[in-house]
């Protein structure tokens, strides 16, 4: 046995080399396994950073699965998280992102770790992180282009939006004053409010003389608004802004005496409505129908007058894509055609206020008298959109989107009976899929089940074979 000729005793040369060649194939297997600096957070912003950064073993497939960590960040689906978020009231926050991105993971490390970040999203909003690679449909559909996109969303729908890397102090601005209300940079196109600053600013102006009790002056200033800057430009002020027409709102909830000045100012502009060049004017009327809970002028119009306007087609799918958003959903003849599934960037808020919106409705409902109540039935609106919006979704062949929609209307629905309705409508409209297989519940018919396998075998045996 050799040894060194040192006076310390040393390893056997054999052990060495035994351990040399141990390392080598620790490290011939280590070849799939990345080691990553991992973000160093300090809770202080202005502490030195780390002399050496702390390391992590990654697993690509892990890396897949869950490719950002913040506690700021909900591990539930978008579309429950959405419904959450209206159910306790708050924001809801959609960040899509890429690992792949440089500046996805620039704004993970400053922004989305960041205490501040943290404690302001944990208290005003649900917030969830979409990987761009896993939710490409969901990206797709909301039409976003860029990454990092964040997404805010209210009761009513989207917010706002950003696009590109932000550090923490500019976001929680950001959000915040998306949060009050106020004007914000906003990245979608033709939703821009900074460019009404002016006139906004002069809404919250009337807004406080309403709520100083000066309503009926707050009321002569609006319409006088509404007289100077409404125009047949789509993209006027107020067409492109809902902030007039929540002021509206704002005033005759403090004081119901002015509204019949506002329900003259709707009989003015339904007088226009007939005439083709007038999309902008027909988004006015319908934001003020909604402020005065006048639901019932635009589905009514809507059904009866637009079908017969002969609208080219690109007027008629905006059209079209105005009214579903405005009112929760498609209406019956033209929300069945696939072209308003192609076109409809938000199934999911489709369904959450067309539940807002029958819930509106049961509760005026309950308010009536007995004779009344028994004299006037409640529209199933929550129901009805709902199936519309899903086979909008299957039809424009989009089956995420659809599947997000129903997943939605399921965690809305108190009393369990949409599951089988949804399964039922795709059935009878020839659009069964394998995920009707799961929204089914465990109690559902035998009957409905076979009818389901029995759609979804047909659609196997049909299926043309590719080339």
């Amino acid at each position: 046995m050799r040894t060194h000729s040192t006076g310390t005793t040393r390893q056997p040369a054999h052990r060495s080399s035994a351990a040399t060649r141990a390392l080598r194939r620790c490290a011939a297997l280590g070849a799939a396994i990345v080691l990553t600096a991992a973000p160093a957070v300090a809770a202080n912003p202005n502490a030195a950073p780390a002399t050496k950064p702390e390391t992590r073993v990654v697993d690509r497939g892990a890396e897949r699965l869950a490719p950002f960590f913040s506690p700021a960040f909900t591990n539930e689906p978008y579309e429950l998280a959405r419904v959450r978020a209206v159910q306790e009231n708050k924001l809801m926050v959609l960040v899509i992102a890429s690992d792949r991105s440089e500046s996805s993971r620039e704004m993970d490390r400053a922004c989305w770790q960041h205490p501040q970040i943290v404690a302001w999203l944990r208290q005003h909003a649900i917030a969830v992180r979409a990987e761009v690679g896993l939710e490409l449909s969901l990206a797709r559909g909301l039409g976003v282009t860029r990454v990092p996109t964040v997404i805010v969303f209210d009761e009513l729908g989207e917010a706002a939006r950003v696009s590109g890397s932000r550090d923490a102090a500019w976001m929680r601005a950001w959000l915040t004053a998306v949060r009050d209300g106020r004007p914000v940079a906003n990245s979608r196109p033709g939703r821009d409010t900074l460019t009404f600053r002016p006139q906004i600013l002069e809404l919250i102006h009337f807004r406080k003389m309403a709520e100083e009790g000066r309503t009926g002056e707050a009321a002569t200033r609006l319409l006088q608004m509404y007289d100077n800057h409404a125009t047949e430009d789509v993209y006027s002020f107020p067409a492109r802004a809902r902030e007039w027409a929540d002021a509206v709102r704002v005033v005759v909830e403090l004081d119901p005496t002015q509204r019949p000045r506002f329900l003259e100012r709707i009989a003015q502009i339904e007088a226009k409505l007939d005439e083709r060049e007038t999309r902008a004017i027909r988004k006015d009327w319908i934001h003020l129908c909604q402020s005065l809970n006048e639901d019932h002028r635009i589905v009514e119009w809507f059904d009866t007058v637009w079908p017969d306007l002969g609208l080219p087609e690109g007027d008629a799918l905006a059209d079209l894509r105005f009214y579903a958003r405005a009112l929760g959903g498609p209406l019956t003849r033209a929300g069945r055609t696939a072209a308003w599934g192609q076109i409809e960037p938000d199934p999911v808020g489709m369904v959450i206020h067309a539940h807002r919106i029958e819930q509106e409705l049961r509760d005026e409902h309950a308010r009536l008298s007995r004779h009344e109540r028994q004299s006037r039935t409640i529209r199933p609106v929550f129901a009805e959109r709902t199936l519309i919006a899903h086979l909008a979704m299957l039809k424009a062949d989009r089956p995420d989107d659809a599947l997000r929609a129903a997943r939605a209307a399921i965690a809305l629905d108190a009393s369990g009976g949409i599951r089988r309705a949804i399964v039922r409508a795709a059935i009878d409209a020839d659009r069964a899929h394998p995920m009707h297989r799961d929204l089914l519940d465990p109690a559902a018919p035998p009957l409905l089940r076979d009818r389901l396998e029995q759609r979804l075998q047909r659609r196997v045996t049909t299926a043309p074979i590719p080339d």
